[in-house]
């Protein structure tokens, strides 16, 4: 049953959306192909604080190869490469190049299962982003074009044979003048049967910048400077086709923010285990 639970919140954890660590570990040895497509889309936008109409859909879609590695029964790596393209409603040009990159490594302190003080699974994940090939400076580009390095600490807990839980909680230093950012998730996750299991997520990004979009100080060459922060409710779901192959799918949306999109993310992925 444990190891019935742990595949599962392992692919749950897969499915919501930014998702980017687990304090569960795939087995020593093994390892997980994904292909993930991500559609995110908008048309109201937070000029700072406040709300305005883009006059037009802003739509992002990335495609993910996702790849993972249980090196140790504490140690597990993971990493995903990408394409973006983005499409925004009356632009005479579209933004499409390599998204950025991103490789991490996860250390397990403690295996609730195995726990002789009933603590729960802790882990922390050390993660570096490499930033894609694309241009910056508008409001359409694919991202932020800066590299960083990222810390974060993992808690979760198998509650019974139907519910999990899981946090996260880290902070990201980024290259130049791109403002560092503390990120947080909770999660909680409801195993409808052995195959099938559903997932809710409260998600936030908070930025440690300072500069607003439309401010005297601001500039388009200064768009990756702002201060974009985002809350995010996200749903996921995680189907077991069979031991090897899954399903995993999610959806989010931005519930309040600033300098960022008010959007809707929408994301299906395929794997594979071997």
């Amino acid at each position: 049953m444990n190891k019935i639970l742990t595949t599962s919140l392992l692919l749950a954890s897969s499915s919501v959306v930014m998702a980017e660590g687990s304090p569960l570990l795939p087995a020593p040895g093994t390892s997980s192909l994904n292909l993930e497509a991500v559609y995110q889309t908008g048309d109201e936008f937070y000029l700072g604080s406040k709300k305005i109409d883009l006059g037009g859909d802003l739509d992002q879609t990335t495609y993910w190869l996702k790849l993972g590695y249980g090196l140790t029964d504490s140690i597990a790596l993971d990493g995903r490469v990408g394409y973006s393209e983005t499409d925004f409603e009356g632009s005479p040009t579209d933004q499409r190049d390599l998204a950025d990159s991103n490789i991490g490594v996860t250390w397990r302190l403690v295996d609730e299962f195995i726990s002789e003080d009933n603590l729960p699974s802790l882990a922390v994940r050390f993660g570096a982003t490499i930033a894609g090939n694309y241009s910056t400076g508008a409001i359409d580009s694919l991202g932020d074009g800066a590299h960083s390095a990222d810390l974060s600490f993992l808690a979760g807990r198998v509650l019974n044979d139907k519910i999990a839980v899981s946090a996260e909680v880290g902070y990201r230093v980024r290259e130049g003048s791109v403002p560092e950012e503390i990120f947080y998730s909770a999660s909680g996750y409801y195993f409808l049967n052995p195959v099938l299991s559903f997932s809710l997520s409260y998600q936030v990004v908070d930025s440690r910048g300072d500069l607003d979009i439309g401010t005297p100080e601001f500039t388009a060459e200064r768009f990756n400077e702002v201060k974009e922060d985002n809350q995010r409710i996200a749903l996921g779901f995680a189907y077991n086709i069979n031991h090897q192959f899954s399903l995993t799918g999610g959806w989010a949306n931005v519930v309040d923010g600033r300098n960022t999109l008010l959007s809707d993310t929408y994301s299906l992925s395929a794997g594979y285990a071997f």
